[in-house]
């Protein structure tokens, strides 16, 4: 059963720390028990986790990644590197605002000695 959020607003969704959230990602015209076509055969969904650590080694790293041949592949940089997901399947993409920060970074950022303009955004690829 879906958690319904809270809202700000009519356009603004939020969540409480500590609560479960669902969201079916899924494109909306496939039903609460249709999976995509692309990944509805009998082979097993692969998927790699890879920290590529500034892409040292990038050569070497891409050479593995092809060799294990993964369906899904999220590479992570850390810090101001950022990630990535790679899929061997098409992706649509959406995105939702994160308001459970215990640090408001736009006004307490400085007194950290990290300021920092933006907002927090869980991104989404189904």
């Amino acid at each position: 059963m879906p958690f319904l959020p809270h809202r700000y607003s009519d356009n603004e969704l939020y969540w409480q720390p500590g609560q479960i959230v669902y969201y079916d990602c899924r494109h909306p015209s496939l039903s609460n028990n249709t999976m995509l076509p692309e990944i509805s055969s009998e082979k097993p969904l692969t998927a790699i986790s890879w920290n590529i650590e500034r892409g040292y080694k990038l050569d070497g790293i891409i050479e593995q990644l092809a060799k294990l041949d993964a369906d899904i592949i999220c590479l992570q940089g850390g810090g101001v590197h950022g990630n990535a997901i790679l899929s061997k399947f098409n992706m649509v993409a959406t995105s939702r605002q994160h308001n459970c920060q215990p640090v408001d970074w736009n006004n307490d950022g400085p007194r950290y000695n990290e300021p920092r303009v933006g907002k927090y955004v869980h991104f989404f690829l189904i």
